[in-house]
Parts: C-alpha cells; structure tokens; sequence
C-alpha cells in the first residue's frame, strides 16, 4: 500500500480546535496504516533512540507544539527542538524499567548536581543548584508532578490512543504495548500478567 509521504513524517495540519485533536490524529493513524511502539528485548530492555524517534513521531501527529505547548510540546529556547519532551523521556524510561520513585529522585538530584550550572528553574529564572533542601525539594516535586501529570496521564492517555488505534486496525493487540508498561511500571511482560490478578508489582517479581 502506497502512503504519502508528508503523512508518514507527520506532516499535516490539524483543525484549531483542542476537541478535533483525538480523532484527526487517530484518521493520521488509520492512513499510517499502523504506529508501532518502541521494542522491547528479551530482557525488557528498550533502545533510547528508538523511544525517542517514536516520542517525536507521535509530538508530530498529535500536535503538541500546539495542544501541549506548556508540557510535552514545550521548546524551551528553540522553537524547533522539544526540550521538555527529552527530560520526560528520561522518567519515563525509568519508570518502565520499574524504578522506584526514590531511585528517581536520587538520579534526578545527581544529574542536577554534576550539571549544576543554571540547573534549577526557580521564579522563572535559571540558577546554579545548590545542595541544599531547599533545591533539592524543588527537584523532588518537580519529580512527582512529572510522574504524576506527564507520565500517568498524559503519556499514558496517548499511549492509550495509540494502542487502541493498532487493535481496531489489525483486529489484535499492540505489540510492546507502551501504555501497559507505564500503567504497571514495568517492561516484563510475565509481571504484568500476575499483576493484572491483583498481586502487587513486588509479590509479582517475587513469584517471578
């Protein structure tokens, strides 16, 4: 089957309006004729370009310089890069290794540390980290307001959309779906079938 080619690079414009976003983008995805989620290996490992070439894919189709222009379209201070996108790209891919949120925290805190020049957002301003509480209780709600508002709703809903879309095209599950990955916490398939018959993420690495 023949696609065009500006549709395959997401290049399309959607109507204005926030309400149109849902079913133009799921139309784009019925032309793509499917999306396919970033694989995952034997050992529930995931390659970080490719999750982040599919993050990009999807920022295209469903337009979040325009309906996410605060969060997942965010620029930062180029116009054409999505500088909010990459650092949630990060906690994402922590989240679904099953990290726990005090890991995060702690490698949230050490990056901010080895990278301290104008590493802290505070009042608008950029400024230089400091350890200290009180930049380091500025990173830790910055980290639970991510993992919070990005990854278990927006994200998640996205990938939602996604998954259902490949379901009611092929007539099966997606492959590698990314929207259970994030609900569970976890890229390990067998641990996201016991946790779905109620057994919590740790009982179901322990029965694992």
């Amino acid at each position: 089957m023949a696609f065009d080619q500006g549709l395959l690079k997401g290049d399309v414009e959607f109507p204005k309006h926030p309400q149109k976003q849902t079913e133009d983008s799921y139309d784009l995805m019925r032309k793509f004729s499917i999306i396919q989620f970033p694989s995952i290996d034997s050992n529930g490992r995931y390659d970080k370009d490719e999750l982040w070439a599919f993050l990009l894919r999807i920022a295209k189709i469903f337009k979040w310089k325009s309906y996410e222009s605060y969060t997942l379209g965010a620029p930062g201070n180029d116009p054409n890069k999505y500088s909010s996108l990459s650092y949630y790209r990060v906690i994402l891919g922590q989240w679904v290794s099953g990290h726990g949120l005090q890991q995060i925290i702690s490698e949230a805190i050490r990056f901010k540390k080895n990278n301290s020049r104008e590493a802290m957002f505070i009042d608008g301003k950029k400024v230089d980290y400091k350890e200290c509480s009180e930049h380091n209780n500025i990173i830790i709600s910055e980290v639970l307001s991510v993992i919070d508002k990005i990854i278990l709703f927006k994200l998640l809903n996205y990938f939602l959309k996604i998954s259902n879309a490949y379901e009611d095209i092929k007539g099966k599950p997606a492959p590698n779906d990314w929207y259970e990955f994030v609900e569970y916490d976890s890229t390990n398939k067998r641990s996201i079938e016991i946790t779905k018959y109620g057994f919590s993420r740790e009982s179901a690495l322990f029965i694992l």
